[in-house]
């Protein structure tokens, strides 16, 4: 996953973050209105998990609530990681652009010394 942010040249923006968000709200919705249909997991337990047991509504809230903002905070670090990627991206190219900058007047340098030395040895005429 990590490698993947640093190779592919997917965008991530901050408003995906809303993703989580509303994760975290359709699914404690849905616990929430399976609980008051008498919903039960496999072992006939009123709740779809333990730790989402409506049973105790202020634990239950604070564990959507809490993977909720678990899940933003996860993917605003993977953000950092592609901007990370941007600026070395970024600092690349100009470190190449100023490579082919420096190779290119050195070589018309070269081609001026050339011209100047068979110019004054009259080798070249024009």
């Amino acid at each position: 996953c990590l490698v993947d942010v640093f190779v592919s040249d997917r965008p991530w923006r901050m408003i995906h973050a809303i993703h989580a968000i509303i994760f975290g709200g359709v699914f404690g919705i849905f616990s929430f209105f399976y609980f008051l249909a008498g919903g039960t997991n496999y072992y006939f337990e009123p709740f779809v998990y333990h730790i989402i047991d409506w049973a105790h509504p202020l634990r239950t809230l604070l564990v959507i609530g809490g993977v909720t903002v678990f899940l933003v905070i996860f993917h605003s670090f993977f953000f950092l990681l592609y901007r990370m990627r941007l600026v070395c991206s970024k600092q690349y190219k100009v470190r190449k652009e100023m490579a082919r900058d420096g190779s290119r007047k050195q070589g018309e340098e070269k081609s001026e010394a050339l011209l100047d030395n068979y110019q004054t040895r009259g080798e070249l005429e024009c």
